[in-house]
């Protein structure tokens, strides 16, 4: 009984495996049976840009609804840009598998940000920008994480902080 139920076992591991990788697909019997006895990966494995994009339909949908801020949308949808941008730059590609996204991509991207990226003909962004981005991106990681679309998310161990900023209030003779 014990050989029976470790074979059961790494059958359900290999499923649940099939379930995070195939997008928009059913996991039939036959994938299945490929998949465990063959060896045979004909999956579709799910890439960086997809998963980011799944968040801001998601986030879309909420707008619409309004639960969300459009100005919140519109910061996730910049951030989709600069990460295809990035991607572009160091992958000379528009996405990339996301299997490949691990701490080393996750530092990357915080140097290009920092040192690279170009906005508004300035090079590199101020520290607290960079960590809202890198934010951002995790927030994005973390939905799909929590519908098991991901195992991990390779940014909840950044370790980037903010920095204290002194906020100069106007007066109101300053807003007249």
């Amino acid at each position: 009984k014990n050989y029976l139920d470790s074979i059961e076992q790494s059958i359900y591991d290999k499923y649940l495996i099939l379930l995070r990788t195939i997008k928009s697909e059913n996991v039939t019997a036959s994938k299945l049976k490929r998949f465990v006895f063959i060896g045979e990966e004909t999956v579709k494995k799910i890439s960086l840009v997809e998963v980011i994009n799944d968040y801001t339909d998601y986030f879309r949908q909420q707008v619409e609804k309004k639960e969300r801020s459009k100005g919140s949308l519109e910061k996730y949808l910049r951030m989709v840009e600069v990460v295809k941008q990035f991607i572009m730059l160091k992958y000379k590609k528009s996405d990339i598998e996301f299997d490949a996204v691990n701490r080393q991509f996750v530092y990357d991207l915080d140097y290009f940000l920092r040192f690279e990226r170009v906005h508004n003909g300035k090079k590199g962004l101020a520290n607290n920008t960079a960590v809202k981005y890198m934010r951002n991106i995790s927030a994005m990681l973390n939905y799909a994480k929590k519908r098991g679309v991901i195992n991990d998310n390779p940014f909840e161990n950044y370790d980037g902080k903010l920095a204290d900023v002194d906020t100069v209030f106007l007066t109101l003779d300053e807003l007249k």
